[in-house]
């Protein structure tokens, strides 16, 4: 139930990131230092990481076909985002 909250708090963002790459500010608090990235698993289907750079609050979702012209790395690729998502979702699951 709590990932489902997390979602829609963050649904604006995912829905400015699918129209035209931006996520907007954050739900939580209001910086714009966000950031997103898609993950490709294969055919051009995926995820998506979304996260504040100021508060640390992050979420995953999968998102079906990723649209064209976005962020996004196939699975497996070294990228800096990659890291920093990972390591934010690990810091909120440990607390």
């Amino acid at each position: 139930m709590e990932r489902e909250g997390q979602e829609m708090k963050w649904n604006k963002s995912f829905s400015q990131i699918y129209e035209n790459g931006v996520v907007g500010e954050c739900p939580y608090c209001g910086s714009a230092d966000t950031d997103y990235i898609y993950w490709e698993k294969k055919n051009g289907r995926g995820s998506l990481n979304v996260w504040c750079n100021s508060c640390g609050e992050c979420v995953h979702a999968d998102c079906g076909f990723i649209p064209k012209n976005r962020k996004c790395v196939n699975l497996g690729e070294e990228f800096e985002p990659q890291r920093k998502a990972s390591t934010l979702l690990r810091t909120l699951r440990t607390g």
